[in-house]
């Protein structure tokens, strides 16, 4: 079974941050068996942008989570930045399962926020393909792969080094994927040890734009999602925003 999840802060959800992703998600979504969207609107202020971890481990640990069994799939994807682009259908569960893989991560031709230590093991593992870096914007697991690995996190969460005095999620997470392949941290290969991990270097699900792409590639991309990193930014917000009309949303 598969089902799609994301966080937003209540009060951004409120204010209509993630709507033209509501709008995507509801054009695109299954006809026949349609996918819900669980919204996590919990906060915490004191973990920042860790609650994208923090919310998600907590709701698929709890007796509210909708899935019951340890080898369902979750989807996650920001949807503050993101928009659907083709319809969901049941092949993003199949092509999953197919992978054999326990999670997949978002991958961007960018590297940033990840810690610069795990640079050279992203070059290597993925020597020769652009899109080399994870993307924590987006990720599709088994429900028991992500407890354990966020799990992990959880543990250290607060020890993690913060170089710019910031809490952001995918330095960690990307440090946590690199250091399960690094010698150096055996207590990371111990805990870890029996997930795969990959990244999505093809784009079968998630395309991240970084201004090098123009609209008509955009709008022609095959992914089911496209993730606009640094929306903050006037030319990436110019292309969401076209992007979105252009797709009637």
């Amino acid at each position: 079974m598969l089902y799609f999840i994301t966080h937003m802060e209540k009060k951004k959800y409120e204010y209509g941050a993630g709507s033209s992703f509501e709008a995507s998600f509801k054009k695109y979504n299954n006809t026949e068996t349609p996918y819900e969207l669980i919204i996590l609107q919990n906060h915490l202020a004191h973990y920042d942008d860790y609650n994208k971890i923090v919310q998600v481990y907590s709701y698929l640990k709890s007796k509210d989570c909708v899935a019951k069994n340890d080898d369902d799939i979750f989807l996650y994807i920001d949807i503050s930045n993101s928009l659907v682009m083709k319809k969901l259908d049941d092949n993003i569960e199949k092509s999953f399962k197919e992978s054999n893989e326990d999670i997949i991560f978002g991958a961007n031709n960018i590297f940033k926020y990840i810690y610069p230590e795990a640079a050279s093991y992203y070059e290597n593992r993925y020597k020769g393909i652009q899109n080399k870096f994870l993307d924590f914007g987006f990720y599709i697991g088994y429900k028991r792969a992500i407890i354990q690995y966020f799990g992990f996190i959880m543990n250290k969460l607060m020890y993690y080094p913060k170089s710019d005095g910031k809490m952001i999620s995918q330095r960690v997470v990307g440090y946590v994927f690199y250091q399960k392949d690094a010698k150096e941290h055996s207590s990371t290969n111990k805990a870890l040890q029996n997930l795969k991990l990959n990244l999505d270097t093809q784009n079968n699900y998630f395309l991240a734009h970084n201004e090098n792409k123009n609209i008509y590639e955009l709008l022609l991309c095959n992914s089911y999602f496209l993730h606009f990193p640094d929306l903050d930014k006037q030319k990436q917000k110019a292309s969401f925003m076209l992007v979105s009309k252009l797709k009637d949303l």
